[in-house]
């Protein structure tokens, strides 16, 4: 008896939990008050440019962006945690919401839900020929977009990388800013072949930077392929391709 207490003193402390382990995330402070159990009922969907899962939420459909806890590393776990709470920061109707975070694929992928954009992205559907646009609906697509920009530049928050691709539209034809591309590491800005380039300002190009006016040049860009429905410098691209098109408009500029 006096052994199996002795025993009982010398059992080692029971492990130290990750705080990214399944049953530590939704109980973290940082955590509890944007956490979402989320269904286990999902779904795959995709348009040509937006791929993902989805899962259903009292009644809605969201769109999961997901991190594997069993392949990442613990600073990338900790970066997807930081950027998902940043988009939880933005509260507007032209910038697409995220509404919290969750588990799924039995507790193995950490999500970040959003609420889902039918159409995919603005590239998406001007680049559609099948699909007729007014002009009224045109002009209301370059409103939800700047309704969206310049709640960012109230807020004091650059944009520094939008594009068409970046803008989302949901069933009813609205726009609104892809809240992922916001939070953005911008070094990821000017990624050649990724068709940003064209619609980075000449001094984000040059010097990776990003600000208030930068953004306004790129919007003025939107605007032009939403008009026009062709890529910016059309001939360029179809000639060199992507990637060589975006070196030629980045060495341009030293010339």
């Amino acid at each position: 008896m006096v052994m199996n207490k002795y025993n009982e003193f010398n059992q080692p402390p029971p492990p130290k939990l990750s705080p990214f382990d399944p049953s530590v995330l939704p109980t973290r402070p940082d955590l509890v008050d944007i956490w979402l159990p989320l269904s286990t009922d999902m779904s795959r969907r995709s348009t040509k440019d937006l791929k993902g899962q989805t899962c259903q939420y009292m009644g809605k459909t969201l769109f999961l962006k997901s991190i594997d806890l069993t392949k990442s590393f613990t600073a990338q776990k900790e970066l997807f945690v930081t950027l998902a709470k940043e988009m939880m920061e933005f509260d507007h109707p032209n910038v697409v919401a995220a509404k919290g975070l969750g588990l799924v694929g039995y507790n193995t992928k950490l999500c970040v839900a959003m609420e889902y954009m039918d159409q995919g992205s603005l590239l998406n559907v001007i680049s559609n020929k099948d699909k007729q646009l007014t002009e009224k609906q045109m002009w209301q697509m370059c409103l939800d977009i700047s309704l969206g920009l310049q709640y960012l530049h109230k807020l004091g928050h650059t944009h520094g990388n939008l594009s068409t691709k970046h803008v989302l539209i949901n069933s009813d034809g609205q726009c609104k800013l892809n809240v992922q591309a916001i939070v953005q590491p911008k070094e990821e800005i000017t990624r050649y072949g990724a068709m940003l380039v064209p619609f980075c300002a000449p001094e984000t190009l040059k010097n990776h930077t990003t600000s208030l006016a930068a953004d306004i040049y790129s919007l003025a860009i939107v605007f032009g392929q939403i008009f026009t429905r062709k890529t910016p410098y059309y001939e360029l691209y179809n000639e060199l391709g992507y990637v060589e098109g975006d070196l030629r408009i980045t060495q341009s500029l030293n010339e």
